[in-house]
């Protein structure tokens, strides 16, 4: 029997990565990144970033940007604005979310829509968009 062609060879070796390594366990939460908030009074927007933690996702402000996108040093920069929320039936629950003008907190709900991500807070039963955030990364 004459050997495989290099092509079957190399597909074969791929089949048997990625069944040893399947490409879910390396993709990323599609809300996972950074994310910039929108501007305030003021022209100032936040930059987020949302990364895995407490078995959901936390979001941290890393940064805080002038209406021009200029860094610029910030009481907010470290602060946990999201916590503990996870993926509930096509959106983004079940922790809570931050609102460091008021110190308050509420449910979290976000609705990720491509590179926007809707982020807003529930009182009870009543919800409550808080603005949409664009995707920085």
């Amino acid at each position: 029997m004459a050997p495989a062609p290099d092509y079957l060879r190399a597909m074969r070796h791929l089949l048997a990565l990625l069944i040893v390594f399947p490409v879910a366990a390396f993709a990323a939460d599609p809300i996972e990144g950074t994310w910039r908030t929108p501007a305030d009074a003021d022209g100032r927007a936040g930059l987020v970033r949302i990364v895995p933690c407490e078995g959901g996702f936390c979001g941290t402000v890393v940064a805080d940007m002038t209406a021009g996108g200029d860094r610029v040093p910030s009481d907010l920069q470290g602060m946990t604005i999201l916590q503990g929320v996870s993926r509930q039936d096509g959106i983004y629950g079940g922790g809570r979310v931050s609102n460091p003008a008021t110190g308050r907190s509420y449910v979290a709900r976000l609705i990720l829509q491509g590179d926007r991500l809707d982020v807003g807070g529930c009182v009870m039963a009543i919800c409550r968009s808080g603005g949409v955030w664009s995707r920085v990364d």
